[in-house]
């Protein structure tokens, strides 16, 4: 459900935070103050983050082998997807899709995709998978002062390493996903919401929480020299906020809804990149623009991404399954 609410917001991040994205007849939001919000809720992709860091604590298996089958089985997805594009993008746009070019667009550290615009988070995903193993080694020791400053410093030095190596985005959303790991194994977000609320001041201190982190990270990007991002604070304020509001998402039947998204939630954000790559806009946004409402945008993006992944997830689950099994006998 969380992951389904932050879909949301990336989209809207997406359709109305870079106007220059927008091919030619495409009317820029009138309000400087539209952008400025649509930018906040890159917060998303730190929630991504922290729910990924999450999750991890949860699995009882955490060692490299899992992380290499985690590795191979994003991999394996994402590359269906790098096909479907491919051939979407050759079919409908006319792209001039060239082995060259086809085969960059499968390799997720590469900086120049023209096609998988999103393509980043998979590397970002990637180098993760490979990082959390150590982490998780150094955040389950038994911690006293001298041990805890350890931590700190070698985490430090590991994030300027990776800055130093060009790995920027695994250095800025990579503190999120260290804060799911710990806001997990000190069961942080349990906590906040096992608080004894009747139903109504329940949902209202859990929308105060979504609200105060979307704002707070509107205006508090940045912390400690602006080094550290600060959606390791406020993606498990979020998400708490979200569980709080759970039961009135049920009350409001929208809860089947983002949880189905949620499931969908990879795919729909790389396809929904086809609305703006340089390969495919000229196409399809015009059809996503057609009003300019975001009452029209927002849905038309989703439902037609949503559509397409529900024809190829399984493929997907298929072809991982598959590739996993060879994998594992080998």
């Amino acid at each position: 459900m969380i992951k389904g609410t932050a879909l949301v917001m990336m989209v809207i991040h997406h359709c109305y935070g870079f106007p220059g994205w927008y091919v030619p007849g495409i009317a820029e939001p009138a309000s400087g103050q539209v952008q400025a919000w649509a930018h906040t809720f890159k917060l998303c992709v730190g929630i991504y983050a922290f729910l990924t860091g999450w999750v991890y604590f949860h699995h009882a298996d955490k060692s490299s082998a899992y992380s290499f089958r985690k590795i191979i089985a994003i991999l394996t997805e994402y590359g269906l997807l790098v096909i479907c594009s491919a051939l979407l993008s050759a079919l409908c746009c006319g792209a001039n899709v060239i082995p060259d070019n086809a085969l960059l667009e499968f390799l997720p550290f590469h900086s120049g995709h023209t096609l998988m615009v999103f393509a980043w988070y998979i590397g970002f995903y990637v180098m993760a998978m490979v990082l959390m193993p150590y982490m998780a080694v150094l955040c389950d020791r038994r911690l006293n002062v001298l041990n805890s400053v350890g931590v700190v410093f070698i985490l430090c030095v590991a994030f300027k390493v990776l800055q130093i190596s060009g790995l920027t985005n695994v250095a800025y959303w990579f503190p999120c996903m260290l804060s799911g790991y710990i806001c997990a194994r000190f069961r942080i977000i349990e906590y906040i919401t096992s608080w004894k609320l009747n139903k109504f001041w329940r949902s209202c201190f859990g929308m105060l929480l979504l609200l105060a982190s979307i704002w707070l990270y509107k205006h508090y990007w940045w912390i400690f020299l602006n080094h550290i991002n600060t959606g390791a604070i406020y993606a498990p304020l979020f998400c708490a906020g979200c569980v709080l509001l759970s039961s009135w998402f049920h009350e409001i039947r929208l809860m089947q809804l983002l949880e189905v998204l949620g499931k969908h939630s990879l795919n729909i954000w790389l396809l929904h990149g086809l609305f703006f790559s340089k390969e495919t806009r000229a196409v399809f946004q015009p059809y996503a623009y057609w009003s300019d409402s975001p009452l029209y945008v927002i849905p038309f993006i989703i439902v037609v991404c949503l559509l397409f992944s529900l024809v190829l997830k399984p493929l997907q689950n298929f072809v991982r399954k598959n590739v996993l099994k060879w994998i594992t006998a080998r």
